[in-house]
Order: C-alpha cells, then sequence, then structure tokens
C-alpha cells in the first residue's frame, strides 16, 4: 500500500496555519486510501474518520464504515479484516485480479458524516519494456552535483520502454532481489540521499509502496524518442551474487503526483508540521487517495560478481 499514513484520531492534531488541507473547516471526513494494483488476487483498502484536533463533535470509538465498491458497475463484496481494525480505521479487501481500462468505484458512508466516493480507471499496460544492467561507480565525473560527492559502488538497471514521450503518462520501478543473505526489495538510490549514490537526475522522485521504495517518472525522461530511465541499488559482490526482478510499471496521474507531492513535503514532515495523507486527495467528499496501476515484470536478471 502507497505509505500515505491515515492520521485519525489523536494524530489530526495540527492547527492554526499548519491545519492540514482538507480539515480547516473542522469537521470530520471520511478517508479513503488504496492502489488498485491489476494482477493482485487482493487488494487492500483502507478507510477512515479524520478529526481536526479541536472544534468538531465527538466521533464515538464504535463508528463504523461502509463500502460500496463497483467494477465495471457491477457491485463487488468487501470483506473487513477485523484484525486491521483501529479507533476510526478499517481494512477491506476485495478479491481481483483487475485488468486494464477496469473502473474502479467507491463511495464510503458513516452515520452522522457526509459520503465520501471517488474512481480510479486501471492503466493499460506497457509495450515492450528493456532492461540491461551495469555495475557503475557513481561520482562527480559521470553525475556532476557536487565535488565532494562520494564515490559508491552501484548496480544500474537502464530501463527503455518502447513509446513515445506523451504527456501525462506516469511510470514507476522497483528492484525485487534475492541474494544468499536475503530477499526483497531493495532499496534504490537517488539524488535525494545525501551522500548515497546518485542517478543524477533532478526529476529523481521516490516514495514508499508496500513498505518498499518506488521510483516514479515521467514522460521527460526519454532517449531518442522512446521512454527510458535508470534506477540505482547497492552493488553486492559475493560468491553467489544476487538476482534481480524488475517491476516497471504504468501509474494513475494521482498515484505520480501523491508522490510528487510528499516528496516537496518531506522537510515540513520532519518537523511535525503535519500529515502527508492530507496534503493531496483525490476523494470526492473526503480525504485519501485512491490510484491504480498495471505492471510488467522482467525475467530473472543476474549481475556480475
Amino acid at each position: 500500500m502507497l505509505a500515505l499514513p491515515l492520521c485519525c484520531s489523536c494524530e489530526s492534531m495540527f492547527e492554526h496555519e499548519f491545519t492540514p488541507h482538507g480539515l480547516k473547516d473542522k469537521k470530520p471526513k471520511l478517508f479513503i486510501q488504496t492502489i488498485m494494483d491489476a494482477g493482485k488476487d487482493r487488494v487492500r483498502i483502507d478507510a477512515g474518520i479524520a478529526t481536526p484536533n479541536f472544534g468538531h463533535a465527538v466521533i464515538p470509538d464504535d463508528a463504523r464504515i461502509s463500502l460500496e465498491i463497483k467494477v465495471n458497475g457491477a457491485v463487488v463484496a468487501a470483506v473487513e479484516d477485523k484484525e486491521e481494525a483501529l479507533i476510526h480505521q478499517q481494512c477491506f479487501y476485495i478479491d481481483g485480479p483487475m485488468g486494464p481500462s477496469d473502473m474502479v468505484e467507491i463511495r464510503a458512508t458513516s452515520p452522522g458524516l457526509a459520503s465520501a466516493s471517488c474512481r480510479t480507471v486501471i492503466p493499460s499496460a506497457l509495450p515492450a519494456v528493456a532492461i540491461e544492467s551495469a555495475h557503475v561507480l557513481t561520482d562527480k565525473t559521470e553525475f556532476g552535483y557536487w565535488m565532494d560527492q562520494v564515490e559508491s559502488d552501484c548496480t544500474r538497471f537502464r530501463i527503455r520502454i518502447d513509446e513515445k514521450p506523451v504527456k501525462g503518462r506516469f511510470y514507476g520501478v522497483q528492484v525485487w532481489r534475492e541474494s544468499a543473505e536475503d530477499t526483497g526489495y531493495d532499496t534504490l538510490y537517488t539524488m535525494e540521499q545525501g551522500d548515497i549514490p546518485m542517478s543524477g537526475r533532478k526529476y529523481d522522485i521516490c516514495g514508499t509502496y508496500e513498505d518498499a521504495d518506488i521510483q516514479v517518472f515521467d514522460s521527460s525522461c526519454n532517449v531518442d524518442g522512446k521512454i527510458s530511465f535508470d534506477v540505482f541499488v547497492k552493488h553486492v559482490s559475493s560468491k553467489v551474487s544476487p538476482r534481480y526482478k524488475i517491476i516497471v510499471s504504468r501509474l494513475t496521474p494521482d498515484f505520480y503526483h501523491s508522490i510528487e507531492k510528499l516528496k516537496s513535503l518531506d522537510g515540513l514532515w520532519s518537523l511535525a508540521v503535519g500529515p502527508h495523507a492530507y496534503f493531496y486527495s483525490n476523494i470526492d467528499g473526503g480525504l485519501g487517495m485512491i490510484g491504480a496501476k498495471s505492471n510488467y515484470v522482467s525475467d530473472w536478471i543476474y549481475t556480475e560478481k
């Protein structure tokens, strides 16, 4: 799940000039958060009640939220996972998979509150994707941003999509690593990480999806009229080198822009000014974000030792 914090109850405590967008009227609102991930057998939907700290009617701790969900106009069953429930927050699952062009509509209701609704369309599948890997040293000669940049040992994945750049198209990349030491999503290195190796592009934007790094790109990332971008991970040298799978996704605009917005607010979040989730919303009558992605998953890629 995209890491937009669901900040309800006592966490929604920011007032005055830092009152989160959407709560300035001091009224509690329903919150919906989900990413419709094409191909997944189950899709998680979080729903909650967001409340400002002061000046609103008390919401009972046992207040319940109901969801109506439609896929291509047909109602689908949403099953609540009660083990995931918190005060003013519930977790639901619907069965997948969903495919490109499927439309998903969600409506949330709770007694005494205005309803909230949203919809999204699963993006089209990506055309042919080519991926090359290389062992590289990121240094000031190659990237040239800071004279005191630290040279670091990286594996670079150069991703090229057989698609012309079109404004309004967005992409995301995650890297899955398997090695003798560990298995899981790898950390992606971008120019925003201080003296950690940098890819050297001013439009590097990295967020979190399902507790793992996702780097996102727009159509300005192109070479010779085709979409092209690089991602970097720490180079691992061992007797048995790790192998990788690269997940390249087409993202809905709201998914991309929510991560872009979170990046611009990182400084505020570190100062505890306000929860990210309230600063970007595409929910009608409420707060939160619904997005979607369709995925290309590469074959195993083996890198040099």
